[in-house]
């Protein structure tokens, strides 16, 4: 049995997870609230993203869903990992809103 991709919302605005329910902010990747995807595109539309900005939220793949957790140096790791995708996710989202706006 297969489950559903989870995914974790980053507040650029707070530089933290939504918590679960995103009923507050965590630090801990572990700790972040896991979301579907269509409710976490949702979540992550909620605020205003005003010109030349940071996306206030994006949404990444929860690290247990992509990335191998056999090891501890894996689950050390992990964090680390998901947040440089946080930042490449932000650059391409900016990249987007860039190019659509020509």
């Amino acid at each position: 049995m297969t489950t559903a991709t989870q995914y974790l919302i980053w507040s650029n605005k707070q530089n933290a997870w939504w918590g679960p329910d995103g009923r507050y902010y965590v630090q801990d990747v572990w700790d972040a609230g896991r979301f579907e995807l269509a409710d976490a595109e949702k979540r992550c539309a909620i605020r205003t993203w005003g010109p030349g900005k940071l996306p206030p939220e994006v949404a990444v793949e929860a690290p247990e869903t992509h990335l191998p957790l056999d090891t501890f140096e894996q689950i050390e790791a992990a964090p680390t990992i998901t947040r440089r995708l946080v930042d490449e996710v932000t650059r391409c989202a900016m990249r987007e809103r860039q190019e659509a706006h020509r």
